[in-house]
């Protein structure tokens, strides 16, 4: 009683979002004439309800555990495409990585099979159906990973895992069980940035754009220009944005970068223990660590860009190798 509190509850709130109805609230045909909520925004449905208002449609669930625990937790729709729309069109979405794991080889074989099954009986898009093997299930040690483009293509890698043949395209194995694997996030200094530095991310990774986008709404109202375009032109074609990466747009360009491409990771279930920040990398590195926030170091990095376009062009450094006295 006390683990499956509020399961049925949420299990029904989850059912209305995705049919749009309300249903109606059992064993009630009218309420206690001591109750008025007439001048309220409360209803109590006797019937079903019609719930095709506009989005986001949320929904609040309460849990009272047998033992005396409550949680109380917010249900939302997700926004965005269908289980069988892409954003993309299956042959422009790019490879696509696919993981499956189980506890033992076997069970990572019918794994393998349920997922054939599943591919050729639905019209799930690709990139969802990676997306959800990634996000939406365990890690168990005995591991699966498939790169491909189409549905048929990972049908095809995963029949090969199963006649244990071995294809590029395919990676299995089992994962270490005396030490957890570790993860370093290394954010370099200025040098490597260009024109289109992230063109494919921002077209294929709707994180990664979402990312960009939020950081251009700060810099264009705070400081007044914004670096999508930048991280997203051709670079062959556009001498505007050059300039703009010429300006203090540079620093801030490749902070973004940066910011957007680790948050897309960790969108991904790949988290940092360890960053390491080189130059103004550091500004990157103290955002995915917590340090401090994002916006902050955003704001720190477009300030120090307009300091050091302050200086004076013509410059010099000594080093002096001396003893103290």
């Amino acid at each position: 009683l006390e683990a499956a509190a509020g399961l049925t509850s949420l299990i029904k709130v989850v059912l209305e979002l995705q049919h749009r109805e309300v249903a109606p609230q059992p064993n009630l045909t009218h309420l206690n004439p001591h109750l008025n909520l007439s001048n309220s925004r409360i209803a109590i449905p006797m019937e079903s309800c019609d719930w095709s208002s506009a989005p986001p449609r949320i929904a609040a669930v309460s849990s009272f555990g047998f033992g005396g625990t409550n949680a109380h937790v917010i249900v939302g729709e997700a926004i965005g495409v269908g289980a069988n729309e892409s954003s993309q069109p299956e042959s422009e979405s790019g490879p696509q990585l696919i993981t499956l794991s189980a506890n033992d080889e076997a069970s990572l074989g019918q794994t393998a099979s349920d997922h054939i099954e599943l591919l050729e009986q639905s019209e799930i898009a690709i990139a969802n159906f990676a997306e959800a093997t990634q996000l939406q299930k365990t890690s168990h040690r005995y591991r699966l990973a498939v790169i491909a483009d189409t549905k048929e293509s990972v049908t095809d890698s995963l029949r090969t895992f199963q006649a244990d043949q071995s294809v590029a395209s395919l990676h299995h194995g089992a994962a270490p069980v005396d030490h957890p694997l570790s993860v370093a996030f290394l954010f370099s200094g200025q040098g490597g940035q260009h024109v289109g530095m992230g063109r494919g991310l921002y077209a294929r990774l709707p994180m990664f754009r979402h990312w960009v986008d939020d950081c251009d709404a700060l810099l264009e109202q705070e400081f007044g220009y914004r670096v999508g375009e930048v991280i997203n032109s051709d670079p062959t074609t556009n001498g505007v944005v050059a300039r703009i990466l010429a300006g203090p747009g540079s620093q801030t360009a490749l902070f973004v970068l940066q910011l957007a491409l680790a948050k897309t990771l960790e969108h991904w279930g790949i988290r940092s223990t360890t960053v390491l920040g080189h130059s103004m990398g550091e500004y990157a590195a103290a955002a995915i660590s917590g340090v401090m926030q994002w916006q902050d170091a955003l704001r720190l990095t477009a300030a120090r860009a307009e300091r050091i376009l302050e200086l004076p062009s013509k410059g010099a450094m000594a080093v002096v190798f001396a003893p103290l006295e």
